[in-house]
């Protein structure tokens, strides 16, 4: 009778098994498109004229990134507004000849990216007050993502140095 029973047990362990393997196969073909790994990521850009009081286009004035935010805000089911991450980029660039600068940012996408950026002149002698600004970027600005590529969003920010006096 033993011997009956573990045959009994074997039988039905490998026939369900064997179930389970063609439903679970079967189940796999209904998700198109197929199902990617990786990481999602976009890319975000900064870019604008650094002026005086008068209009005039600044060259060679100090552009810092301190810090990126991945900031998500409250809603149903996640109460805190804090941020998620925040990242220390100390990254610099100098504005052009006529004033302009550009700044690349690739990362996580998240409900909101600020990016951190800091206007100094660094001459020896410096003419400008140092004055710094925040840019936000919600999810909803990237446009032309596709799969794990979340598009890209760009947006213009000209600043405007004061003189320093004396």
């Amino acid at each position: 009778m033993k011997k009956l029973n573990d045959l009994f047990r074997k039988i039905s362990l490998w026939g369900t098994s064997g179930l389970l393997s063609l439903l679970g196969f079967h189940s796999c073909d209904r998700f198109l498109p197929p199902m990617e790994y990786g990481t999602p990521h976009a890319k975000y850009t900064v870019s604008g004229k650094v002026t005086d009081s008068y209009g005039n286009e600044l060259s060679q004035i100090q552009v810092v990134v301190p810090t990126i935010v991945h900031h998500t805000p409250p809603r149903p089911g996640f109460i805190p507004d804090h941020p998620i991450t925040t990242i220390d980029i100390r990254d610099t660039l100098y504005t052009q000849s006529d004033g302009s600068y550009e700044y690349t940012y690739d990362g996580f996408p998240t409900d909101t990216v600020r990016i951190f950026l800091k206007f100094e002149d660094f001459s020896s002698t410096p003419v400008y007050e140092p004055d710094s600004t925040r840019v936000d970027f919600k999810f909803s600005d990237l446009k032309g993502g596709k799969s794990w590529d979340k598009g890209s969003a760009k947006k213009e920010v000209n600043m405007k140095l004061k003189a320093k006096t004396p």
